[in-house]
């Protein structure tokens, strides 16, 4: 068998687990939603005011949905290549918001502050 893999392809990996449990006669797995990509879509259609609330409301539904940091860093970084810092650097402060204790979140976040001309946060 040969899996192959599209990391922006939404689920994948986790079909080619499952894929692969098939094959060792192990149950399936239930395949989560990446939280973050559903944020994206909820704040470039949406607005940040539903976005966050949206978030909010599924974050702690781990049976359906998974979290993961590094997706999240990377939709605010694309929202800000897209012209889109305001909707970008709300993303990446929220972030900071789920991960406290990481500083390369601050620091990811106070660099994208910086080059955005943002030098204070009042």
């Amino acid at each position: 068998m040969i899996l192959l893999d599209n990391y922006e392809s939404n689920g994948h990996s986790n079909m080619k687990l499952n894929a692969l449990r098939i094959l060792d006669h192990a149950p399936l797995q239930v395949l989560k939603e990446s939280l973050a990509f559903i944020y994206a879509k909820d704040i470039t259609r949406r607005g940040t005011d539903y976005a966050v609330s949206h978030f909010n409301q599924l974050k702690s539904d781990t049976l359906h949905y998974y979290l993961n940091g590094f997706e999240l860093d990377y939709v605010g970084h694309q929202l800000i290549s897209a012209h889109q810092p305001g909707p970008g650097l709300e993303t990446l402060r929220l972030l900071t918001q789920m991960r406290p204790d990481n500083w390369f979140i601050y620091y990811r976040y106070g660099k994208a502050l910086l080059e955005s001309g943002k030098r204070r946060l009042l």
